[in-house]
């Protein structure tokens, strides 16, 4: 019984053997050969594998497959990384130095003689900029501080905004030290700073003795310098000279500082603003808008005529021409090429002329909330660089208007709202005069940005909520007869742009289908004329807008252009025009136009929204902290509050919205972040001396940070070292502003390098 189980056993054996056997003569002679060559790939040397891997990419066999592939060496493709040897896989650090070392290569082998122009004039801005920047600090001076944390005192600027009625700051007339002066500080005597309760809380402020011998007498015409002899230098004591080199008023250094930075704008935009001499994006629609006001023929638009009758007024003055007996024969027509000069470039002159104005207002928008010079001028470059507003500026497009009135609108109401809440009665009638004075032109703002674009809602519907519930940097809330006033003149000046839109357009076009017949019979030429009576005039606007925001919501149809809210808050564009260049130009490359946000502008922005709401939230949690629980803490949490209110209300309308949205909608909520990014970073900067006697005294005790002196090396340094930041980060604005220059002004490209921006932007 034992031998046939043995029997049968050695049977199934051999049996298994015979199935094999037959198996591997199944086995296809490709695997084979692919094991072969799989193995022949494995001896490679490590040298040998910088070329492109054919015969691995041929290779179906699944375990291989399975591994996955990865980037090797100079073959842009993937590599079946089953048979590599570990020693040939290069490094993070080799792959990112192979990456900066092509992306180099492709940049510098290819540059053209428009990029060095464009370059060149990126360095001389910078330089103007920066050099500005120095001299603007050395006029306002900076308060000697020991060490503490009130707002005002840190910025020492002269025109600090008392956000609530009983704060106490020092005036622009305090004679205080400045940490650009080589002098010695020994001079000194100290104020007293009172805390919001009205007590002492100590000395907290030096400032210089004013020396009574210096000063001018009667008739000597002011300050003399003398020489070393004694002798009356009579090139210091130039009036140009004493400017430049000693104290200057708060006026003249801003009225400097907006005088650059319009002029560098400026240029920026009108450098190549005639290429291309084609229609660009909405042109096509713009500008038939602005030819009808020559014919006074009418058109229907989804906005407001504001901006339109802007256009066709000062590009009548400028010598447009708007085309044959006034007819714009260029109506959807994206890409064609303009007959003449006349006919696109006084109008894009327009555009460029209000995109360049919104830098020097949003420097004096970020001095009336009492950021110093360095920090206001950063926040203008964010400005100056913004390749999104740039890209709006250079063309027949409205945007740059829209941005120049919203953002002079956000200036009228930080100044209506950090109006000094003046203590003595004498001072009531001034205050009230400021009032009376900001309460008419910001509610004049008010109605010129909303005879622009309805987008711009936003903007009002803050300025009415901080004014009738002061929910943000004002304590008191403003009378209701006094919003009732500014509601009676902003809604003033928005009809009165309606009305002149009517009075210029009375002939009829097919245009005004839109409207009833009581519309059209307004118009000259209507088969309804004379034969029904029209509406009163805002009744006529009442309806015209009806029609406007019922047609903008019927616009559902996708876009090539669209793009999403999320892509625009991380400078994601997209592409608006692309064409081969002409060979007279000596160029082979393609060039092409984007409209796109500026891609470190939204890193800085990112960040500084995510900083902000951490630091708001320590503020709130760590209440019961006395050195947290400050002024200047509260102004500072208002402010930042109110910057992301205006964010989140210029963004969140669009992300559940169904018609095609563009990244340009993206301006007006864009303009509260750049705001708080040159909010926070003048806070940062300005935090050090209190900061450190807040965590002496946490640690410590408050006597011994009492006893505290901060030397006046440590606050020059820092002043210094502030300087410094700030010109690295202009720098690098106008840096990513250059090497972005082909896409805002149609320089044309090699593909390669075309590709390299494509990656930056994550296209």
């Amino acid at each position: 019984m034992r031998t046939q189980w043995t029997l049968l056993a050695c049977l199934i054996v051999l049996f298994s053997f015979f199935s094999l056997s037959l198996q591997s003569q199944q086995y296809p002679l490709e695997l084979k050969k692919t094991e072969d060559r799989l193995k022949a790939i494995a001896n490679r040397s490590c040298e040998e594998w910088h070329g492109p891997p054919e015969d691995c990419l041929q290779v179906t066999e699944p375990n291989c497959l399975a591994v996955g592939c990865i980037w090797i060496a100079n073959y842009p493709g993937p590599w079946c990384q089953f048979p590599v040897p570990p020693e040939c896989i290069p490094s993070t650090m080799e792959r990112i130095s192979h990456s900066i070392s092509k992306f180099t290569q492709s940049e510098f082998t290819f540059l053209n003689e428009i990029q060095v122009t464009a370059f060149w004039i990126t360095f001389f801005a910078l330089v103007l900029i920066l050099s500005t920047m120095v001299w603007a600090e050395s006029k306002v001076p900076h308060h000697d501080l020991k060490f503490t944390g009130n707002w005002p005192e840190l910025t020492g600027s002269g025109d600090n905004p008392a956000f609530k009625s009983n704060q106490v700051y020092l005036s622009a007339s305090d004679n205080v030290i400045d940490p650009f002066s080589p002098k010695k500080n020994d001079d000194l005597i100290e104020d007293d700073v009172f805390n919001d309760e009205g007590t002492n809380r100590g000395t907290a402020v030096r400032r210089r003795k004013l020396n009574t011998d210096a000063l001018p007498t009667e008739n000597s015409g002011g300050h003399r310098r003398l020489n070393s002899r004694g002798q009356i230098n009579p090139i210091l004591n130039n009036k140009f000279v004493q400017m430049v080199l000693g104290p200057a008023p708060d006026w003249v250094v801003n009225l400097v500082v907006c005088i650059v930075l319009f002029v560098v704008g400026e240029y920026i935009k009108l450098w190549r603003l005639g290429t291309p001499a084609a229609l660009t994006f909405d042109e096509c629609h713009f500008g038939y808008f602005v030819s009808h006001y020559y014919a006074r023929t009418y058109y229907f638009d989804i906005h407001p005529p504001f901006a339109k009758i802007t256009f066709w007024f000062l590009g009548h003055l400028l010598g447009h021409d708007p085309g044959p007996n006034g007819e714009f024969q260029y109506k959807g027509k994206m890409g064609v090429p303009y007959d003449n000069w006349y006919q696109y470039y006084p109008l894009r002159f327009v555009a460029s002329m209000f995109g360049s104005g919104v830098i020097p207002v949003m420097y004096l928008l970020l001095r009336a909330i009492s950021i110093r010079p360095a920090g206001a001028i950063f926040g203008a470059c964010l400005v100056l660089w913004d390749s999104l507003l740039i890209s709006e500026a250079r063309g027949i497009l409205t945007d740059s208007q829209l941005i120049f009135w919203n953002c002079i609108t956000i200036y009228g109401m930080f100044k209506l709202f950090t109006i000094p809440g003046y203590p003595a009665k004498e001072f009531a009638a001034k205050r009230e005069r400021l009032l009376n004075k900001w309460t008419i032109l910001t509610a004049f703002f008010c109605g010129s940005v909303f005879s622009i674009k309805f987008t711009s809602l936003a903007t009002l519907g803050i300025i009415f909520m901080e004014s009738y519930f002061a929910l943000f940097i004002i304590e008191k809330r403003l009378s209701f007869l006094r919003c009732l006033v500014a509601l009676s003149i902003g809604l003033a000046v928005w009809l009165f742009w309606w009305f002149m839109h009517f009075a210029i357009l009375i002939y009829d076009t097919s245009e005004s289908a839109w409207h009833t017949p009581h519309f059209q019979s307004t118009l000259i030429g209507n088969a309804f004329r004379g034969k029904l009576s029209g509406p009163w005039f805002p009744f006529k606007a009442y309806e015209l807008v009806y029609t406007m925001i019922k047609a903008n919501a019927q616009t559902l149809e996708p876009h090539d252009w669209g793009s999403r809210w999320y892509e625009w808050i991380v400078g994601r564009g997209k592409l608006l025009s692309a064409a081969a260049t002409s060979e007279e130009l000596g160029y082979t490359e393609n060039w092409e136009i984007s409209i796109f946000a500026n891609p470190l502008i939204a890193v800085i922005t990112l960040g500084s929204i995510a900083v902000s709401v951490a630091l708001c939230m320590f503020y709130s949690r760590y209440q019961h902290i006395p050195w947290v629980k400050t002024q200047a803490n509260r102004n500072f949490v208002g402010l930042t509050l109110l910057c992301l209110f205006g964010w989140l209300a210029n963004l969140l309308p669009y992300t559940g919205i169904a018609r095609s949205t563009f990244v340009y909608h993206y301006l007006p909520g864009q303009l509260y972040v750049q705001i708080l990014s040159a909010l926070l970073l003048d806070r940062i900067v300005n935090l050090g001396p209190g900061l450190m006697r807040n965590l002496v005294t946490s640690a410590f005790g408050k006597k011994v940070s009492d006893q505290i002196v901060l030397p006046k090396t440590m606050i020059r340094f820092g002043a210094y070292a502030s300087l410094v930041m700030y010109g690295l980060l202009i720098t690098a604005l106008g840096l990513t502003w250059w090497f972005f220059t082909p896409w805002l002004y149609a320089i044309p490209l090699k593909q390669e390098q075309h590709q390299w921006r494509k990656y930056f932007l994550g296209r």
